[in-house]
């Protein structure tokens, strides 16, 4: 076998053939990233511009697995 360089031409064939097949694909239903579901990700960017909860009068926010202490001014 001939070698351009370091690839054979075998190899040279194989890529070019993968590459052109590939362009032949529909990706309607093709998966790339292989998770079932599609990716959807709209959930957390609404969540992510939602307001952010005020603190209580001690200045605790709290979420149902934690708490969080906000500082005021000069403390």
């Amino acid at each position: 076998m001939q070698r351009i360089g370091k690839i054979s031409r075998f190899g040279l064939f194989l890529c070019v053939s993968t590459l052109a097949l590939s362009a032949c694909v529909s990706d309607n239903g093709l998966d790339w990233d292989l998770r079932a579901g599609g990716g959807d990700t709209s959930d957390a960017a609404r969540q992510a511009t939602a307001a952010a909860p005020t603190p209580d009068t001690n200045g605790i926010i709290s979420y149902p697995d934690y708490q969080l202490a906000t500082a005021r001014r000069g403390e």
